[in-house]
């Protein structure tokens, strides 16, 4: 059964989530390639947004783009976010920014509770936002930070053999 966030898809008009390609030639072109985690901050930050309006007011790809800009000049770095607790750290403290309450945790999954502990915040409507290490950032870096929109289970022969992920990053 797939878990979702609800209207994700309808947060930014003409986009699935903020993307880091946007972050292209704006003002440091490699943000382009280590803007991930920047881009997975705006999109939770975006969406809550979103969603407190009642998925009634839809951002535009400028007005998006310009979210993650603020969230990326927040920082007071300018290389990618390579740690958990360093993103959790940015996360809140841009939300405390905005006056908009936020729990950040951080989990080490196994393969028993994986599917369980995301689809149950994505069935509640609370983005998961998950580093995968060991290969992203156009193979250029080890880490990459997504925005798991979607989680489903891949079954056969009534086996689970897999999962699904819907993603944003």
């Amino acid at each position: 059964m797939m878990s979702e966030l609800t209207n994700f898809s309808t947060m930014i008009d003409g986009m699935y989530g903020g993307d880091q390609k946007n972050f292209g030639g704006i003002s440091k072109p490699w943000k382009e390639i280590e803007g991930c985690g920047f881009v997975a901050i705006a999109n939770c930050y975006g969406y809550y947004k979103y969603k407190k309006s009642g998925y009634k007011k839809p951002y535009t790809k400028a007005e998006f783009i310009k979210l993650m800009e603020e969230v990326y000049t927040h920082f007071d770095f300018e290389i990618g976010i390579f740690y958990e607790n360093i993103f959790i750290d940015k996360c809140t403290s841009f939300a405390k920014k905005k006056n908009c309450n936020v729990n950040c945790t951080t989990r080490n999954f196994n393969s028993s509770d994986f599917y369980e502990s995301i689809a149950i915040s994505l069935k509640v409507n609370v983005p998961v936002a998950l580093l995968s290490k060991g290969g992203g950032g156009n193979g250029k870096f080890n880490n990459h930070w997504v925005l798991v929109t979607g989680i489903d289970k891949i079954v056969k022969d009534k086996i689970i053999t897999g999962y699904k992920l819907t993603i944003s990053s």
